[in-house]
């Protein structure tokens, strides 16, 4: 049945919902050649669409040509997690030791300072995303490639090509810190400012591939603008991060040793001053589309094709929008929670140029009201996914279940495709940080080399507002997050008459982690202490 062709558009773009084409390239594919075919038309259209208008049996009948129920019984998603990452004012690099500047009333140090993370994981391993979408998983492409759809036989190969997509993160900005000296009391206040940047990405190599398979035409005809393409991959924002205060009291204080202690408040004052500057703002794509499978079909044979493969751009579009603000939308804070934490830090002395420091803490992250996305569960061993169910009401001749049906199809066309955004109430729970760093002074030069390792609690998730039964939680949790750094400091510094004055460069890199990227910082510091 030639009408079920009408869907390999639906299914094949959704397999490249992130990848853009325009409508002459594919009226000149061989396998879409039957969209311009006017006997075709003319044949549909004498036979179930007078008046332009095609009959609920006949959109029904594409259907399971289509074998839309059964593909419509498996997930595209695997997850629909979002990927961790760490607040900025937690990063080694940024670390204070309040012991190593008891001697000093106060001071400020400003920041220029990079961050990036080259690959985000989408679970505890993976950085490609063929773990968080079905693109490579041999069930679904084995259903997609059984129906009648005409789909060319080398799809699979071609969907491999974009197995190992990954997501890369960039933050650059400005960190403001404040330390304050009373007696054995000591207070500090980070304030970073920053831009912050997510995009979906290939290598140079994986680029290469593509062009070189012949996938998709080339040509000036199918050239998208790069501004364009930039909407739907890139996400971006800039403003100030969450604000950290810290409090702390000196326990031992003697000669070859300090002990401090005190508590740590992260205050949830993150706000972007704009966002989108380069990409998108997906932020606000919570809504689920609405789909008429009927309209659609009735465009494509009897409205212009132009219009019909529009439309159903528009939904793939959309479609690709979700994704986005699943995985590249982020936030400049902790998601607007409140966390509390108490530490501690030592330094011991064994000799007037050496010296080693020591910190740990212990940290709440208290529960908030978030935006997260849910994938309704799904039985593909159902009646409602089988072929068969359908054609029986196609025999019975029930208008009323044929709608039904149809409606019920419709629904999980959109579930698969829109994941659903729902009030959730987020439980981070608990954090836990240690470093280790070796100090070396001279008269003029400060060199420090440390071991950094922060882990965090696996979240729970309560959705609001609705049953949480029919919707799958577990791969909506983020996975739980592990990361081990090296970290290294060279200060400069240069004495004035009234306060000491110092450059230094900072940085640290990722030399293990499970359930975060691997990023590095580098950062450069100017420094007055009074």
């Amino acid at each position: 049945m030639k009408l079920s062709k009408i869907f390999s558009l639906i299914f094949l773009s959704a397999a490249f919902s992130t990848y853009a084409f325009d409508i002459e390239s594919l009226e000149n594919d061989p396998d879409f050649i039957w969209l311009k075919d006017d006997s075709l038309t003319e044949t549909i259209s004498n036979s179930v669409m007078p008046a332009r208008s095609i009959s609920p049996d006949a959109a029904l009948s594409a259907l399971i040509a289509a074998n839309a129920p059964v593909i419509l019984g498996c997930n595209l998603y695997l997850r629909t997690n979002p990927l961790n990452t760490r607040l900025i004012t937690t990063l080694p690099t940024f670390l204070i030791f309040h012991s190593n500047f008891k001697d000093y009333c106060k001071f400020y140090r400003l920041y220029l300072f990079y961050n990036q993370t080259a690959m985000m994981y989408f679970t505890k391993k993976c950085p490609f995303i063929k773990s968080y979408l079905a693109i490579d998983n041999k069930n679904l492409l084995d259903v997609i490639m059984s129906s009648d759809l005409g789909i060319p036989s080398n799809l699979p190969d071609i969907l491999s090509l974009f197995k190992n997509i990954k997501i890369e993160e960039r933050k650059l900005g400005l960190m403001f810190q404040y330390l304050k000296n009373w007696n054995k009391t000591s207070f500090e206040i980070d304030l970073p400012f920053l831009y912050q940047e997510r995009n979906f990405i290939l290598t140079e190599s994986e680029i290469a591939d593509i062009k070189a398979s012949n996938a998709f035409p080339s040509g000036e005809s199918n050239k998208v603008e790069e501004s364009a393409i930039r909407k739907h991959v890139v996400a971006d924002l800039i403003g100030f991060s969450d604000l950290k205060l810290k409090l702390g009291q000196q326990f031992v204080n003697n000669p070859c040793t300090i002990i401090i202690g005190g508590l740590e408040l992260y205050v949830p004052t993150a706000f972007a001053l704009k966002k989108g500057l380069v990409g998108s703002n997906f932020s606000n794509d919570t809504e689920q589309p609405t789909l008429n499978v009927t309209e659609l079909i009735d465009l494509f044979v009897n409205g212009p094709t132009q219009e019909a493969i529009d439309f159903a751009l528009d939904l793939l579009s959309k479609a690709a929008d979700r994704l986005a603000a699943m995985t590249i939308q982020s936030e400049l804070g902790d998601n607007k929670h409140f966390s509390l934490d108490a530490w501690a830090e030592g330094r011991f002395e064994f000799s007037d140029i050496f010296h080693i420091n020591t910190y740990g803490n212990i940290k709440y992250t208290f529960p908030k009201k978030e935006i997260r996305y849910f994938l309704v569960k799904k039985d593909p061993c159902s009646p409602c996914f089988t072929n068969e169910k359908y054609e029986a009401d196609l025999d019975s001749e029930n208008q009323a279940l044929i709608q039904c049906d149809l409606n019920f199809l419709e629904q999980q066309a959109i579930n698969t495709l829109f994941p659903s955004g729902l009030n959730t109430n987020v439980k981070p729970g608990f954090s836990a940080e240690f470093a280790l760093t070796f100090h070396v002074t001279t008269q003029l030069w400060h060199i420090a080399l440390g071991y950094d390792i922060w882990a965090k609690q696996h979240e729970k998730l309560t959705i609001l507002d609705c049953n949480p039964s029919q919707f799958n939680l577990p791969i909506a949790r983020a996975p739980q997050p592990y990361q081990s750094k090296i970290f290294g400091r060279l200060y400069k510094e240069m004495s004035k008459k009234r306060f000491d004055f110092f450059v230094g460069l900072q940085g640290d890199y990722t030399i293990d982690s499970s359930g975060i990227g691997q990023d590095f910082t580098a950062a450069i510091s100017f420094e007055f202490n009074f």
